[in-house]
């Protein structure tokens, strides 16, 4: 597997935990709407981030191979 193709599944893992963080706050956390992040969806939505950012990096620097 290529740098790139492991890029865009870091990306894709990292929007889908940031997603999955942030609905379960609005689905069990319910505070009518509002969105209170506890520690625990904090770390969630923090690690899916970094997920975001390595993969980009990723891509990034098989681009510059390429160039």
């Amino acid at each position: 597997m290529s740098s790139s193709m492991k890029g865009l599944a870091l990306i894709v893992i990292g929007v889908l935990v940031n997603n999955v963080s942030y609905l379960y706050d609005l689905i069990i956390d319910a505070h009518d709407g509002w969105i209170f992040l506890g520690w625990k969806t904090q770390a969630g939505a923090a690690l899916g981030m970094v997920a975001i950012v390595i993969g980009l990096f990723l891509i990034w620097q098989e681009s510059k191979k390429a160039a």
